[in-house]
């Protein structure tokens, strides 16, 4: 909890096999902030890991934090990567990852994919996927997702 409020989160790191965003703009940055280009393979925790060379890392491969549920309904786009642009996309892919005919790209990190729980084919339906879409919407106290400069 901070300031009173829940978080709606296991604080934890985990990699879900979220593909790769070919329109992240990371990819376009000059070759000296970003020489592999579009090549780029975000590690994750695991690349801070073996940044610092703790023993270790290769588990934490490809895994991000999880972040809050509060104000989920809010702060698009979603993913480490943003690959999707709505909370609807993102309940799909919890919903498919696994199934091969749903169409997602390959996951950026192909190792530490989490696989438990059969997260990836859950079986929910088009009513379910909205009726999930709008219970995250119930998390959110007001907070604005507003990025312009005021002078």
């Amino acid at each position: 909890m901070i300031f009173g409020k829940p978080l709606f989160t296991n604080h934890g790191y985990f990699n879900l096999g979220t593909p790769k965003n070919p329109d992240n703009p990371f990819y376009k940055l000059n070759k000296k902030f970003n020489p592999l280009g579009g090549n780029f393979v975000d590690y994750g925790l695991g690349a801070v890991l073996k940044q610092r060379k703790i023993p270790g890392y290769e588990e934490q491969m490809g895994k991000f934090k999880v972040p809050s549920l509060r104000n989920v309904a809010k702060t698009a786009p979603y993913m480490h990567n943003g690959v999707f642009a709505d909370l609807k996309s993102v309940i799909k892919f919890y919903n498919t990852r696994d199934v091969p005919e749903a169409g997602w790209g390959p996951p950026e990190v192909n190792m530490n994919v989490f696989s438990e729980i059969n997260y990836g084919n859950l079986g929910l339906t088009e009513t379910e996927i909205d009726a999930l879409v709008a219970f995250l919407g119930t998390f959110s106290d007001g907070y604005k997702n507003d990025t312009s400069i005021n002078p």
